[in-house]
């Protein structure tokens, strides 16, 4: 019997945006459900790895766009991505993000992008073994 690839490419950024995954039609949805709190934990360890107030954590808005997203909270910092690339933005409160902080965030954000690749690379090369034994 034929065995079929399907190759199905998430991208970080659209965590982080109301259209992303296909404005949550598209057919890596299922994916990135399954692949989020991988992208959560990475994030987290950056922000905890540099001392920063920030926290990732799950958001699903239960809405018609996209319903698998990433918050992130403290720090009066949140996330978007635009045209691809992620942007930071004051929050709450905040009517600016100090050059300081915004550079620990957009590391810690650069560096957890990386981090998550390489997992969900790992994945899907351990899935494309039939390798069961991951995590056992």
């Amino acid at each position: 019997m034929a065995k079929l690839k399907v190759v199905i490419e998430l991208n970080f950024e659209e965590y982080f945006n109301k259209w992303g995954f296909g404005d949550g039609d598209g057919p890596e949805q299922h994916w990135a459900f399954d692949h989020r709190q991988a992208a959560i934990d990475c994030l987290n360890e950056e922000f905890e790895k540099r001392g920063l107030k920030s926290r990732a954590d799950e958001f699903d808005p239960g809405s018609i766009h996209n319903c698998c997203r990433i918050l992130i909270k403290g720090d009066g910092v949140g996330v978007t991505s635009r045209g691809g690339d992620l942007e930071l933005y004051a929050d709450g409160d905040h009517t600016e993000v100090s050059k300081a902080k915004k550079a620990g965030l957009t590391a810690a954000l650069e560096a957890a992008k990386e981090k998550w690749e390489e997992r969900i690379n790992e994945i899907a090369s351990e899935d494309a073994r039939g390798d069961d034994s991951v995590g056992q």
